[in-house]
């Protein structure tokens, strides 16, 4: 079983990677793409948008790695504590 102050460590790391991973590239993809549409360097307002249409995409992908990471952590806190489970095999041992 693991132990430390976050169980769901691993799930963590494996989301914030693949978020970063799809979130730059769509943000390229997008990016270059409006580029090639609209013929000229985009404007604020249309970084935005990419902005937006890429946070969008990113967080549908990665949904369901986030409620992984979630029921794990969620079952780790309903486990009892390392002491009081100690504690709870100590007195089985005396009975």
């Amino acid at each position: 079983t693991p132990k430390g102050a976050d169980w769901g460590w691993g799930a963590t790391c494996a989301l914030d990677v693949s978020y970063a991973l799809v979130q730059f590239t769509a943000l390229e993809w997008i990016r270059a793409l409006s580029t090639s549409v609209v013929g000229r360097p985009l404007t604020t307002r249309e970084n935005a948008l990419v902005g937006f249409a890429v946070g969008v995409i990113t967080s549908v992908a990665t949904e369901p790695l986030d409620v992984v990471k979630t029921r794990l952590m969620g079952q780790r806190s309903r486990r009892p504590a390392a002491a009081a489970q100690a504690a709870q095999q100590q007195r089985q041992q005396q009975q």
